[in-house]
């Protein structure tokens, strides 16, 4: 289940930062606030919160995880989703580039 949830989680971070943010779409002012944090020197925090995609796959791979499994939380199922979440992204990404869907 972690495993096709993981999956999912990725989805979520690629749709969002790969479609939603994009000119016209409803979280363009949001990537652009994105985009002044950096040039002020915040790049450090743009990237999680969406100026980055795989910085931000790994967001939301640690809060899906941390929400969903609060009560039987381990350390090492937190790595392991948050590191497949990313990992599932960079296929996402490479995967959409290569057949120029976005």
């Amino acid at each position: 289940m972690l495993f096709l949830e993981s999956i999912s989680a990725s989805i979520v971070a690629w749709v969002f930062t790969a479609v939603l943010m994009e000119g016209g779409m409803i979280f363009y002012p949001y990537s652009q606030w994105l985009e002044r944090l950096k040039n002020r020197g915040m790049e450090w925090l743009a990237k999680p919160l969406g100026d980055c995609g795989t910085c931000f796959s790994g967001q939301v791979g640690f809060w899906w995880y941390l929400l969903t499994y609060c009560t039987e939380w381990t350390i090492t199922g937190q790595l392991s989703f948050t590191a497949q979440t990313i990992f599932f992204y960079l296929i996402i990404a490479k995967w959409t580039q290569e057949n120029e869907l976005i």
